[in-house]
C-alpha cells in the first residue's frame, strides 16, 4: 500500500490543483496522511475540506500524556473526531508505556516511536524482521 504524507503546514499552502491531484491519487488507492497534526495552526476546516485517510498526531501532544490534562483531552477528542470522519489515527513519538497505554485505551489505531525501536541501520532492521 502506498501512503503519501502531507504535513499540516504544507497543507495550508496547497492550491486547488494540488488538492485535485491528491484526490486523484486517492482514486488509485493511495492513502493520504495528514502529518504533524496539532503542530501548527490546526484547522478543523482542513479536515472538512479533504478526506485524509490517516491523521498523525504530532509528538508534541504525545509527550504531554501524564503531564497535561488539556493535551490529553485534545488527543482523546482528536481520535474520536478522526474516527467519526472516517480517518484512522497514528500517534508519533511514543516513548513510554504510560503513553502507549493511554493511546490504546482511547483506540488510537497506530502507534510509532522509540518505545518500540529507535532508528537503526538497514542490516540491523533486517535482523529484527527475521526474528
Amino acid at each position: 500500500m502506498v501512503r503519501f504524507e502531507v504535513t499540516e503546514s504544507a497543507y495550508t499552502d496547497l492550491e486547488v490543483k494540488s488538492m485535485e491531484y491528491l484526490n486523484n491519487m486517492q482514486s488509485y488507492g493511495i492513502k493520504i496522511l495528514l502529518d504533524d497534526y496539532g503542530s501548527g495552526m490546526s484547522s478543523l476546516s482542513m479536515l472538512e475540506d479533504f478526506n485524509f485517510d490517516i491523521i498523525k498526531l504530532d509528538l508534541g501532544f504525545i509527550r504531554k500524556i501524564g503531564i497535561n490534562e488539556k493535551a490529553e483531552s485534545i488527543i482523546i477528542t482528536t481520535i474520536g473526531l478522526a474516527h467519526m470522519i472516517g480517518a484512522t489515527v497514528t500517534a508519533e513519538g511514543v516513548e513510554t508505556k504510560e503513553q502507549l497505554d493511554f493511546l490504546k485505551s482511547y483506540d488510537c489505531d497506530y502507534i510509532q516511536g522509540y518505545y518500540f525501536y529507535k532508528p537503526m541501520p538497514e542490516k540491523e532492521f533486517e535482523e529484527v524482521l527475521d526474528k
